[in-house]
């Protein structure tokens, strides 16, 4: 049986991405990874008209001859967590962050041949792109994400008609953002957000726990460029 076209490329800007999937057929199916880049190339993408297939590509799936195998738990963890611990499928070769996965497959009773099985994991780690760091895009409902990845584009190519655009309003809520090297949190104004690290706050003599309900100006960039009466200065440099 001939297996179904595959495609990818290294694609930055969205220009990019519409060009090669014009140029390759139109493909129903994308993704990428986010977040860690594990099996990909950063800004790579992988292209079909069928899940399946891409999805084994990416994971280099018939390369290393990966398949699945029932494994009944051992004395020891039945020991630990207690006789009514059941098996689970599991797949040799597959990075540990996969692993939580595998509880959505069907049971083993319900003899599943390797095609079900691949099937279901697929869908697993590719419905919430959090877990498992898989950003699949349906091309048939598509129209926001290139948009809004458009707009993004169009800020790293004007960056200067951004910084200078200005919008008021009230800080509504402060989250602490965990992600990066420097401590930093998104201000929620209105419809708005804008970032801010500790060091901005600190050179203006701020407090991140009186920000609420203080008036912000934000830039067309997400940056804080005033708080209350005070100007924000520029922002550290941070490594991508």
């Amino acid at each position: 049986m001939t297996m179904p076209r595959v495609f990818r490329a290294v694609l930055p800007k969205v220009r990019d991405f519409l060009a090669f999937w014009e140029q390759a057929g139109r493909s129903r199916y994308a993704v990428r990874e986010i977040g860690t880049v594990t099996h990909l190339q950063l800004d790579e993408w992988v292209f079909s008209d069928d899940r399946d297939a891409m999805m084994r590509e990416v994971l280099s799936w018939d390369a290393q001859g990966l398949t699945f195998v029932w494994c009944d738990p051992t004395d020891a963890e039945r020991a630990e967590w207690g006789d009514d611990l059941e098996g689970l499928w599991h797949v040799p070769g597959l990075p540990d962050y996969l692993g939580d996965a595998f509880a959505d497959l069907p049971p083993r009773e319900a003899a599943p041949n390797q095609e079900v099985l691949r099937r279901a994991f697929f869908d697993a780690i590719l419905k919430t792109s959090e877990c498992y760091g898989f950003f699949e895009l349906d091309m048939l409902d598509s129209r926001d994400y290139l948009r809004d990845w458009a707009h993004d584009d169009d800020k790293l190519d004007r960056p200067e008609v951004y910084r200078a655009q200005r919008y008021f309003g009230v800080i509504e809520r402060v989250h602490e953002d965990r992600w990066g090297v420097l401590p930093h949190w998104t201000l929620y104004v209105g419809r708005r957000h804008a970032r801010v690290q500790r060091s901005q706050l600190e050179a203006v003599g701020l407090a991140v726990d009186h920000l609420v309900g203080m008036t912000c100006v934000v830039n067309g960039l997400d940056e804080a460029v005033m708080i209350g009466s005070l100007s924000i200065p520029a922002a550290a440099a941070t490594s991508s």
